[in-house]
């Protein structure tokens, strides 16, 4: 059985089964023969531009700052609670 390396693509051949414990001679990686099923189909992204009308944009981030006030109420109350014990 073939097994091709994560780190530096190279063959380690052997006669392993699921479950087994492979370590690289190239790159003294450890692998395991499990399937991996979470990086089976991984896409590599590169956002190289967003598009926002203006509009949109001002919208967004007057919305953005609404939303903030309840989040500064709640920081300056925790402030003057913990701030009341150090007097």
């Amino acid at each position: 059985m073939k097994i091709l390396c994560s780190i530096c693509n190279s063959e380690v051949e052997g006669n392993y089964q699921e479950g087994d414990i492979i370590h690289c001679e190239s790159c003294n990686e450890q692998m395991s023969t499990l399937p991996n099923k979470s990086n089976a189909n991984v896409l590599r992204v590169s956002i190289t531009e967003i598009n926002i009308p203006f509009g949109s944009l001002v919208l967004f981030m007057l919305k953005a700052s609404i939303a903030a006030i309840p989040v500064y109420i709640v920081m300056y109350l925790l402030w003057l609670l913990l701030s009341s014990f150090t007097r």
